[in-house]
């Protein structure tokens, strides 16, 4: 894969810009484009909301998530240790971190309402480019930086089983006619 993407202009990696960071060229940025304008449609037919997250944040958030110190290895974070964004209004000191995932944001945005059980499942997705010090990098298929479709569902518990299988089936439909053949469990 990293033959083609270069003879085909999709992508290029420089070492000086880093490892793991790769640079998307304009065939390979009007491909992404099409994938994603469609990803999104179906989406957005299969009763998912689109939203849009910040790609860095003050660490609070992934701390009320409770997933700062088990994962804080893979974040790339800009310390505050000077306190150089005490934007915080009780004065505590937050670090600055790349979105390593969407999940918190997700989770933060159905809360601000209340919601009746007549309501769900609400599904917001997203595309959206994550960050993660990864520590085994591998051209283009294992990088630090990948811009992925995400999705989060709020459901009864009763309705979870139906909700993963209607999530693996949308998967599978998206795979299917982009022509990508994935090994399902």
């Amino acid at each position: 894969i990293n033959k083609l993407g270069k003879e085909l202009e999709l992508y290029t990696l420089l070492d000086y810009v880093g490892k793991g960071f790769p640079i998307i060229m304009p065939n390979g940025s009007k491909i992404i484009k099409i994938i994603r304008n469609y990803v999104e449609w179906v989406e957005e037919q299969n009763g998912y909301k689109n939203v849009r997250t910040p790609s860095i944040s003050n660490s609070e958030i992934y701390k009320i998530a409770d997933r700062y110190n088990e994962e804080k290895r893979r974040y790339f974070i800009v310390e505050n240790s000077n306190n150089l964004f005490n934007d915080n209004a009780n004065g505590v000191q937050n670090d600055i971190v790349l979105k390593p995932d969407v999940q918190p944001f997700h989770c933060s945005i159905y809360k601000m309402t209340q919601h009746s059980y007549k309501e769900l499942p609400v599904k917001y997705c997203e595309t959206s480019t994550v960050f993660r010090n990864e520590r085994d990098i591998k051209g283009i298929m294992r990088t630090r930086q990948i811009t992925l479709s995400d999705a989060s569902i709020f459901c009864e518990f009763k309705n979870i089983k139906n909700e993963i299988k209607s999530s693996i089936m949308l998967q599978k439909e998206i795979t299917q006619k982009l022509g990508i053949e994935l090994n399902y469990v």
